[in-house]
This record gives structure tokens, C-alpha cells and sequence, in this order.
């Protein structure tokens, strides 16, 4: 906590610096923004989850004990405040012809572990944005584009939708280029930070990084009041390896890079008082994104170590609907479903063997989620119930990972929140 009230107070004096400027025209303008929650979350299963169950995938495989019951068969109760929030939103003085602001936004979700919180700070969100008539420039750590933050999940749990909704925030610089009154074009250039690829070191924003490529990606929006389009087409490029290990013992550099295509398409429709909005995103490697798929060993050169990969497809879809009774009700219902592909070549069984991939032994999974909204003024509260199921079987190494003998697993979650916005 100290090192919080620290990082608050050298802060203030940044944020203030522009009120002693006499020329009242150039001052920048803060405005503080955020919201106070609390959940109430109760599940009848054990879950793949991080940040104490407030992000939850899916129910756990089945884990047997001794007697042969299943370990995860046990439900869990949960009250939490992490979700909270805080915001330092920044108008400035116009630079280069361009209308200048900022975002930087926090949460108390950082550090955390498998035991608990430390309830620190963490950045969601610190960006600078230069707005011209008919484009604009976006430089700093903000929603990966494939997240579409005019078209993503309402709904209480913290996952966002995921796995059937694309989730990061990343370092980037993404320039938008309006081509008439509707259409917009975008590229960005996006670098791994918090959310990472899996691979031979584990979760790391190093397999990017030693690439020395950026993630790129493009983006082609159609936007009118009542409808929102687009798609969008994103090259991720990743060096799983510095170096090999060859049958002699001895280190031989690796300069090879693995090259993934994700694709992605969504549209939002206002049909009076109901809003429709539909997501898929189909691709390699998609870890980074928390959704499914990844790479694994396709052959190894025995002399010097040299590793082959291959991909497969991961292929995941969302729909919702919220319905607005009136201005303070709001029904809503979500759907999602995730489905891995097999790899495109045959896998390496040798003893070094390895897949690195998200929800590898996941078949399939889906959600129905439906929800209930009531607002007072600056108050929110909500309650959702989750049905999750997730089909595990046996990763098939001798079959381009198929995976074989899948069984669905289910949980059920209820949710009651609480949201004080200020």
C-alpha cells in the first residue's frame, strides 16, 4: 500500500503541472472517473479462473482421488471489490493541428497469485491520442483491436466473454484513417506486454519480442448510429527459440520464426429497443488473446536440435442480446461457443514431445448467460446466471492432435454486483 500512496502522490503534481500555466487556452483538463464494485459470485464447480475467480473460463477437467470422486466437484463462495476502478481522463492543448487527449486507468488487480491478492495497482489502460478531422493516432497501452470496444460483451463476469471474445491490452500505435462519413481504416502495430504467448519458457512477451516484429493488424469498420461492422485480419510473428540443444549436448542459435494468421469479423444492430451483437474470430496461435489453440512440435534434428512447429485452428463466436425494457431495465442474454482444430501437419511422439497452446484438451466448449440490469443514477446493479460446459478428452499426438474421448463438464455461476460509478 505504501508504494501505492507513493505512485498517487508523485501523480497529483504531473497532473497539476498545467495549472500554473498562465495561458488559461493551453491547460490540460483532468477528470477523474471510475466506479466502486463489489460481486457476490457462487459456483457449483471448481474453474479455470485467475484473479480469485472473478475471471473464470470454464469448469476444471475431472480430477480423481483415491476413492475415485472427483476432486473438482466442489463448489466455492466469493465476495470481492478488485473489479474497482479508477480513471484520469486528459483533454490538452492542440498539437501539430491535432486535438490531443489521454487515458490513464487503473484497477486493484494487480498481483495477483494463486493465493490471494495484494490488492496493487495495475495499468489497464495509458495512452495518448492526436485527433485530426478525418484521421487519427493512438500511441500507448490500450485494447488490442481485435477486442472492438464498440462491440464487446455487456455482461458481470469478469472474463468479458472470454473464451469466445478476443481479450488484451498491449503497447501499440494504431493510426485511423476516415475513407468517407461511415467507412474507417486502421493499423496497428501492437507489442506483447501482460497478455503473452505460451511456449517453451512458459507464458512469456519475449517469443514476440526476439522476433523483432511488431503484431500487426488491419482493420476495415462501417459505422452508422444504429449498425456497426467490420473486419479485420492480424499477423502475429513469435521466435519460440533462441537456441537448440543438439545430440551432442551443445547450444546451436535458432533464428526461426513461426508466422500466425487470426481473422475476425462483428457487427452490432440497434433494432429499437433491442441490440444485437455478433462476434467470431478465427485463427493460429491465439493465446495471447486467451482464446484457444497454439503450436506444438512437428519434428526435431537430432544433430543439432532444431525444432520444427505446427498450428492449428482455433475457432470461437459470440452472440448477444440486450433488450431495454426502459431507462433503468435492461435484460440481456449471452451465447458463446469455442471449438480447437487439428494441427495442419503430423506431431512429433518422440520423448520431446511438447504442445504449447491454450485449452489444449478443451474439444469444445460453450456458454448461456442470461442477465438482468437495474440502474439508479449512478448506480448499477446486476445479476447473471452462467452455464458453462467444456468437452476435455485426450490430446491425440499420434492423430495431429485430435482430441479424442471428450466429455462435457458444466458449471453453474451466479453472480449478484454492486457498481457505485462517479
Amino acid at each position: 500500500m505504501k508504494k501505492t500512496f507513493l505512485f498517487l502522490a508523485l501523480l497529483i503534481p504531473v497532473m497539476s503541472w498545467g495549472q500554473t500555466k498562465e495561458n488559461k487556452e493551453t491547460k490540460p483538463k483532468v477528470s477523474i472517473h471510475g466506479f466502486i464494485r463489489t460481486d457476490l459470485i457462487g459456483d457449483s464447480r471448481q474453474n479455470v479462473y485467475a484473479l480469485e475467480g472473478m475471471y473464470a473460463a470454464f469448469p476444471k477437467k475431472p480430477e480423481l482421488d483415491a476413492n475415485g470422486e472427483d476432486i473438482n466437484d466442489q463448489g466455492a463462495l466469493r465476495e470481492l471489490s478488485l473489479f474497482s476502478r479508477l480513471s484520469f481522463k486528459v483533454i490538452g492543448p492542440d498539437i501539430f493541428n491535432a486535438k490531443t487527449s489521454g487515458l490513464i486507468e487503473f484497477d486493484a488487480m494487480g498481483g495477483v497469485g494463486k493465493g490471494g491478492a495484494t490488492n496493487e495497482l495495475r495499468f489497464r489502460h495509458a495512452f495518448v491520442k492526436l485527433d485530426w478531422t478525418k484521421s487519427s493516432l493512438v500511441v500507448g497501452r490500450t485494447w488490442h483491436p481485435f477486442f472492438v470496444t464498440s462491440t464487446f460483451p455487456i455482461v458481470l463476469n469478469l472474463n468479458t466473454g472470454i473464451p469466445y471474445q478476443p481479450f488484451s491490452r498491449a503497447p501499440q500505435i494504431s493510426f485511423t484513417k476516415s475513407l468517407n462519413e461511415k467507412v474507417k481504416a486502421q493499423i496497428s502495430a501492437i507489442y506483447q506486454s501482460q497478455y503473452a504467448n505460451v511456449g517453451p519458457d512458459g507464458k512469456s512477451p519475449d517469443y514476440q519480442r526476439n522476433a523483432v516484429v511488431p503484431n500487426l493488424n488491419f482493420l476495415l469498420k462501417r459505422e452508422t448510429k444504429d449498425f456497426k461492422a467490420g473486419i479485420s485480419y492480424d499477423l502475429l510473428v513469435i521466435q519460440p527459440d533462441l537456441y537448440t540443444v543438439g545430440i551432442n549436448n551443445k547450444k546451436y542459435k535458432s533464428t526461426k520464426l513461426l508466422y500466425s494468421n487470426r481473422f475476425m469479423a462483428y457487427a452490432d444492430a440497434i433494432l429499437g429497443k433491442l441490440e444485437v451483437k455478433a462476434k467470431t474470430t478465427y485463427g493460429q496461435n491465439m493465446s495471447d488473446l486467451l482464446l484457444g489453440g497454439g503450436y506444438a512440435i512437428s519434428d526435431i534434428k537430432k544433430s543439432t536440435g532444431e525444432v520444427t512447429y505446427t498450428q492449428n485452428y482455433n475457432s470461437a463466436t459470440f452472440v448477444e442480446l440486450l433488450y431495454k425494457c426502459d431507462e433503468q431495465l435492461t435484460m440481456a442474454l449471452f451465447g458463446g461457443y469455442m471449438t480447437n482444430k487439428q494441427y495442419q501437419d503430423e506431431l512429433y511422439t518422440g520423448d520431446e514431445k511438447a504442445v504449447y497452446a491454450k485449452y489444449a484438451d478443451v474439444d469444445y466448449s460453450y456458454r448461456i448467460s442470461p442477465a438482468v440490469y437495474y440502474k439508479v443514477k449512478n448506480m448499477k446493479l446486476g445479476a447473471e446466471y452462467e452455464y458453462n460446459v467444456a468437452a476435455y478428452g485426450d490430446f491425440d499426438f499420434n492423430n495431429k492432435g485430435e482430441i479424442d474421448n471428450s466429455e462435457e463438464v458444466s458449471n453453474h455461476r451466479l453472480t449478484l454486483s454492486l457498481c457505485y460509478f462517479f
